[in-house]
């Protein structure tokens, strides 16, 4: 599925912005918001406070557009997930019924990332995933893989996948920047920053 908004949350931001120039050609607009040829592709947030400690862990997370966050604070809840915060600026944070961190938002005028971008689900509890996402969207579940079979651990966790030209050439960039390859094929790579927050490579 596409998500309506992506952001990195790392504990370098110097570094993830110049890998992320690197491998995709984006700036950084403001100390927060991504761009490439002008238009917002994703926030970063720094996550280290003043003493130097990371108050969260380095990874990619998703906002999935809904148009009524009270409405869907309360299908979240009864579909088996909770609200962690929110709603707030147009946001809803929840745990979905797998344990997975998913925010969902009403995005009034904005109209949310221009990266080509899908994102996936990996999810231990395959059916209760998608359960859980048809009640709470209304909608089909792609993008829930079953990873009962995946070496993750237990639960479930949010995968950001950038659609590219060539795989190949990306991974090379991917490589050149610092970054870690985790696995490679003809039109699919997993892939990670050098902070250590894991995407993957479409065609």
């Amino acid at each position: 599925m596409k998500p309506f908004w992506i952001d990195l949350a790392t504990h370098d931001l110097a570094g993830a912005v110049a890998f992320y120039r690197e491998v995709f050609g984006w700036e950084l607009i403001d100390g927060e918001i991504a761009e490439l040829d002008g238009r917002p592709v994703a926030a970063f947030m720094d996550t280290v406070d003043e003493s130097g400690e990371a108050l969260a862990p380095t990874a990619w997370g998703v906002s999935l557009e809904v148009a009524d966050l009270e409405k869907t604070a309360a299908k979240v809840e009864a579909a088996g997930g909770s609200v962690e915060f929110g709603p707030v600026d147009d946001s809803l944070h929840c745990l979905d019924a797998t344990g997975a961190y998913v925010v969902f938002t009403a995005p009034g005028d904005f109209a949310g990332t221009a990266a080509e971008v899908r994102s996936e689900l990996l999810a231990r509890d395959y059916v209760g995933a998608q359960d859980f996402y048809s009640r709470v969207l209304g909608s089909g579940t792609a993008g829930v893989r079953d990873a009962r079979g995946l070496p993750i651990e237990a639960g479930s966790t949010w995968r950001v996948c950038f659609v590219v030209p060539s795989v190949d050439e990306a991974v090379e960039r991917v490589r050149a920047a610092g970054g870690t390859v985790v696995s490679v094929d003809p039109d699919r790579a997993e892939v990670a920053d050098p902070q250590g927050a894991a995407f993957v490579l479409l065609t």
